[in-house]
């Protein structure tokens, strides 16, 4: 009976390195849930919100691909923006902040917005907010900040 021929050395390595980088790249992007999800209020209301979010990156340096879609129906975000990354390290974090500005001014006051974000593998729960009311409505407001 004969010994089966040995594979070079190079091959090996080769395959064992493409092997390590479809995991590494698995569980990186298959598992990275969007945290923090929140908006920030911009100058004029009725133009525009920003909406940020984090994701944690634990396994590989890179930043998968994010973006922010939303729209006037939970099932129809009708729009999508690519968002702006930004690497962040501070405070025993070690990740990707995310942001995307959603442009409101098509949109009638007191309209319900519906929004989510992430990756086109994971993304977030679909969240809503509802945008400024006309000028001389009543106005019910809660101020909640962290960080600065």
């Amino acid at each position: 009976r004969e010994f089966p021929r040995f594979v070079p050395e190079t091959v090996v390595m080769a395959v064992s390195a493409a092997l390590l980088m479809v995991t590494m790249l698995t569980c990186t992007f298959g598992d990275e849930t969007p945290n923090g999800v929140h908006l920030m209020a911009m100058q004029d209301l009725m133009q525009a919100v920003r909406v940020m979010w984090s994701l944690p990156q634990t396994k590989l340096a890179l930043a998968p691909r994010s973006t922010c879609e939303w729209g006037l129906h939970p099932q129809n975000l009708s729009h999508s923006l690519s968002a702006a990354a930004y690497t962040y390290t501070a405070g025993g974090f070690n990740g990707t902040l995310y942001d995307c500005i959603i442009n409101t001014s098509s949109y009638t006051a007191t309209s319900t917005v519906y929004y989510s974000v992430g990756s086109a593998t994971t993304r977030s729960d679909t969240f809503h907010y509802v945008t400024a009311p006309r000028l001389g409505d009543d106005v019910h407001a809660i101020h909640w900040a962290d960080m600065g």
